[in-house]
């Protein structure tokens, strides 16, 4: 079963991140994301949340009123076999923070598949979900 962490400390998540830049990097080149440097500078002011996701994965996040918002998220491998596990445990981390909005944007074509065979509507250029 794959699961969100709690977020790390920002000083701990500044360590992690300069080890995610690659990933970031690559996500960014495939579509359009926040540029690394800026993503870095949100993680040092504690603005978004950096998390560790099952045993190989991260994910962070912006929070808002009662919305848990993906800025970015991948896995080491560079593949993920089960979308809807990793999906499913974000939606179950944001419950449990009181969250009743998960949402994410991508215009990969691959994701709007994922995305609305998991539930979510898209909304203009991102992806949002009713968390029940």
């Amino acid at each position: 079963m794959v699961k969100v962490s709690e977020p790390l400390l920002v000083s701990d998540a500044l360590e992690v991140f300069d080890q995610l830049v690659p990933y970031v990097k690559r996500i960014q080149q495939r579509a359009s994301g926040v540029e690394p440097g800026a993503l870095r500078i949100l993680v040092a002011d504690g603005c978004v949340t950096l998390h560790s996701v099952g045993d190989d994965g991260y994910m962070i996040a912006s929070w808002e009123k009662d919305e848990m918002f993906v800025i970015c998220a991948g896995t080491f491998d560079l593949y993920c076999s089960n979308f809807s596990a990793h999906i499913s445990a974000a939606a179950d981390y944001a419950k449990q923070h009181n969250c009743s909005k998960l949402s994410f944007r991508s215009g990969r074509l691959a994701w709007r598949k994922v995305a609305l065979a998991n539930g979510f509507t898209k909304v203009n250029d991102y992806f949002t979900k009713e968390l029940l």
